[in-house]
């Protein structure tokens, strides 16, 4: 019987919006934003971020050194760090759903640091309405590996074959579903939530 839903934030319950952030903070051409994306997101140092190993200024100096061209804009990509998820309007309404219908709601995500503290602040609203929530910078862990999905597992006492794992990439997915959670790969609400109700009924 399913009785936890699991969510992702970014693309899940928020539109993460890093490469609009990154066009509109630094004022980059199409060029110099592929250099950006592959110095931040395709190098490994957004896991680093995620996973709190390396502080702002760390990430920030191992960027600029491969791009010095872009040493007076790349802060100003930090700086913005909060405003890198926006809120669904369908997030609070569907917590609050899964919640009427009996379920624990949990959020299991890859966020650093500073973007996290700093989205919560004005956004993210989803964030206190849920019954627990393990994020990668708290804990040093970062989906796919099988720690995180077992850290939060243990932290609230939950059986794994009694919780389904929303998420939009297949490889998180997967690591859920190989410490016995089922997983289903998010595409847009109303399929989660069809996909939600053919689970309930395959797991009851």
């Amino acid at each position: 019987m399913i009785k936890n839903v699991i969510l992702d934030i970014g693309n899940v319950l928020g539109d993460f919006q890093w490469k609009e952030l990154g066009r509109e903070c630094m004022k980059l051409n199409d060029e110099e934003f592929e250099l950006f994306a592959d110095a931040m997101i395709h190098s490994g140092l957004w896991d680093e971020f995620d996973k709190a190993y390396m502080t702002d200024a760390e990430i920030i100096k191992a960027i600029t050194d491969r791009m010095p061209s872009l040493a007076d804009r790349i802060p100003e990509f930090f700086k913005r760090l909060g405003d890198i998820v926006l809120d669904y309007d369908y997030s609070c309404p569907w917590i609050d759903e899964l919640h009427a219908k009996g379920f624990k709601v949990y959020i299991l995500s890859n966020y650093g640091k500073t973007a996290f503290e700093e989205g919560t602040k004005n956004r993210l609203k989803f964030v206190p309405m849920v019954d627990g929530k393990v994020v990668s910078y708290e804990v040093k862990m970062v989906k796919p590996n099988k720690d995180i999905y077992e850290c939060l597992l243990n932290r609230y006492s939950l059986k794994a074959d009694e919780c389904i794992f929303f998420d939009d990439r297949k490889e998180n997915i997967k690591g859920a579903e190989n410490v016995g959670i089922h997983g289903i790969l998010f595409q847009n609400i109303d399929q989660a939530k069809a996909d939600l109700e053919k689970a309930i009924k395959e797991f009851s």
